[in-house]
C-alpha cells in the first residue's frame, strides 16, 4: 500500500511540471492558410503565364549626338522645290510664254490630224485607194509631230493640252461636221489646213527664238516646218493633178 502511494505522488509531480497553471495563458493553436479563391487563382495563373511569355527588356542604346559641325538634313518641303526647279538656261518667264505658243500650236496640229484621218476613211472615188495612202502617211505624220510639241511643252516645265474641248477652243483650223466632200475638195481642205499652220509655225519658231530666247523649242519648230511644208507640197501635187483632168 505504502508503495502504490509513493507511485502516484510521483506521478503527480511529474505531471504538474508540465501542465499549464491557471495563470498561464494557452497559446492560440496555429490557423492553416486560407486557400485562395478561383478569382485569384485565375488571376495569379494569368500573370505567370505572361510573365513568361515576355522577353526580358534590354536597355536601347542612345543614338549618338549629333555634333555641332554637322550639317542640318534639307526639308521634305526643301528636297519638293529641289527637284520642281527647271533649270535649262530659259527663264521661268519666257519658258511660259513659249508653252503657250506651243500649245495653240498643238490645238491647230490635233485638229488638223483629226480632219485627215477622217478622210482617210471616207474618201471615195478612182484616187481612193493612193489618196487612202497618202492621208494614212499624213496622219501618222501629224501624230508624231503633235508628239514632239507637247513634249517639248512637258521639257520646259509647262502643262500640255490635252482635250478636245481646249484643242476646239484654240485652233484657227476649223472641222466640217457632216460635210460631204469629194477628193478634190478634201485635198483642198486639207492644204488650207497646212497652210495656216506653217503660217503659226513661221511666227512662233522666230518669236521662241529672238523674242524668248528658248533656241531648244526654235529648232524643234524649225524642224516641223519642214515636215509640214513637204505634206503641203504632197497634196498641192495630187490637187493639180485632179485639176489637169478636169
Amino acid at each position: 500500500m505504502k508503495k502504490l502511494l509513493l507511485a502516484s505522488l510521483a506521478f503527480s509531480t511529474a505531471f504538474g511540471a508540465t501542465a499549464p497553471t491557471k495563470n498561464t495563458p494557452i497559446p492560440a493553436p496555429a490557423t492553416a492558410p486560407k486557400a485562395p479563391s478561383a478569382q485569384a487563382a485565375k488571376t495569379q495563373a494569368q500573370q505567370e503565364t505572361g510573365s513568361k511569355n515576355i522577353p526580358a527588356m534590354t536597355p536601347t542604346p542612345q543614338a549618338p549626338a549629333m555634333s555641332t559641325g554637322m550639317a542640318a538634313q534639307p526639308s521634305a518641303q526643301a528636297v519638293q522645290h529641289k527637284f520642281q526647279l527647271v533649270n535649262i538656261g530659259v527663264p521661268s518667264e519666257n519658258r511660259h510664254k513659249v508653252a503657250e505658243i506651243l500649245n495653240k500650236l498643238l490645238a491647230n496640229e490635233f485638229t488638223l490630224y483629226v480632219k485627215t484621218l477622217n478622210y482617210h476613211w471616207t474618201v471615195r472615188g478612182p484616187l481612193f485607194s493612193s489618196l487612202h495612202k497618202l492621208f494614212q502617211q499624213q496622219y501618222e505624220s501629224l501624230a508624231a509631230i503633235i508628239d514632239d510639241i507637247a513634249e517639248r511643252a512637258r521639257a520646259l516645265g509647262e502643262p500640255a493640252l490635252g482635250t478636245m474641248q481646249e484643242f476646239t477652243r484654240l485652233s484657227q483650223v476649223r472641222e466640217l461636221p457632216g460635210a460631204e466632200l469629194d477628193e478634190g475638195q478634201m485635198i483642198k481642205d486639207l492644204l488650207d489646213g497646212h497652210e495656216a499652220v506653217i503660217a503659226l509655225l513661221n511666227i512662233a519658231q522666230q518669236d521662241t527664238g529672238e523674242k524668248f530666247k528658248d533656241m531648244g523649242t526654235n529648232n524643234l519648230l524649225l524642224n516641223i516646218i519642214e515636215k509640214q511644208q513637204k505634206i503641203a507640197w504632197m497634196l498641192r501635187a495630187h490637187l493639180e493633178h485632179l485639176v489637169e483632168q478636169q
